[in-house]
């Protein structure tokens, strides 16, 4: 009797957020929001905040069919009319990328297949990588170079690990891994589960919210413990002064006047026999 098939199971829509900065100063931000369908298909949707007036708002879509093989990822600015860029599996031989509304030659190159996507210009693309970096030796990966239309290899090293700071002040460690990508450098942090925290090329960084190589503040010293109370005088008197104490002396209770005796009258013919 043959096994029954396990439908893979819908997720609920993960979404990320960096906080991006350039020598130490704010500049942006990136999210990456990703879901697995039912069928086993990866989407996942970019975004790219400049923080400057002038910056260009960038978004991207990525799609992956069951096992990670690539099927597709565009790029594009997000204004009128705004350049982008599509790649995607034309056939089972080649991946084809063209431009979108400006003027590049459509290229072919052979599929990457399960090899990883990298766009320079949207830095989150990375955090589809993790399910690539494991052991702890170096690795060689056929990744798909957005910016340059090229199908590369990339060297990933593994490096020491670093503690950081979590959302909840406590200290954890990341897993480095540094990427040789074409003539880019990347060093890249990761918590277990295969999930990106940081990204730094030396000069611009993206770090997941909340995190911080700052370690936490110390705790709160302790609070005294208060007095003991004292316990109430229970001895007679104790809540009435003497009158040494200032207190006014108990009155007396004031006594009945003695009743006053008169002369009985004396009975007629008792008096003297003159």
């Amino acid at each position: 009797m043959a096994a029954a098939y396990a439908k893979p199971a819908k997720t609920k829509p993960h979404e990320v957020k960096w906080s991006a900065t350039i020598d130490g100063t704010p500049a942006g931000a990136e999210t990456l929001k990703t879901v697995n369908s039912t069928t086993g298909r990866l989407f996942a949707s970019g975004v790219v905040e400049p923080k400057s007036k002038d910056g260009v708002r960038i978004i991207t879509h990525q799609q992956r069919d069951p096992g990670g093989v690539f099927k597709k990822y565009r790029r594009e600015e997000k204004v009128r009319l705004g350049k982008g860029i599509f790649a995607f599996r034309k056939n089972k031989s080649a991946d084809r990328i063209v431009g979108l509304n400006q003027k590049l030659e459509p290229l072919e190159l052979a599929p990457i297949g399960e090899g990883p996507v990298w766009d320079r210009r949207a830095w989150h693309t990375l955090a589809l990588w993790g399910g690539s970096l494991t052991g702890s030796e170096g690795l060689e990966l056929t990744y798909l170079d957005i910016a340059e239309r090229a199908r590369r290899q990339a060297l990933a090293t593994p490096g020491d690990s670093r503690e950081i700071t979590n959302p909840k002040k406590e200290r954890v460690s990341l897993q480095m891994w540094i990427l040789g990508l074409g003539p880019e450098v990347i060093t890249t942090g990761w918590l277990e589960g295969a999930q990106l925290v940081y990204i730094s090329d030396g000069t611009r960084e993206l770090m997941k919210e909340g995190f911080s190589w700052e370690p936490p503040p110390p705790p709160p010293p302790p609070e005294p413990e208060p007095d003991p109370e004292e316990a109430p005088d229970t001895q007679a008197g104790a809540d009435q002064g003497t009158p040494e104490e200032g207190g006014d002396a108990p009155k007396e209770k004031p006594q009945s006047a003695a009743p006053s005796e008169e002369p009985k009258p004396t009975p007629e013919g008792e008096g003297d026999n003159s």
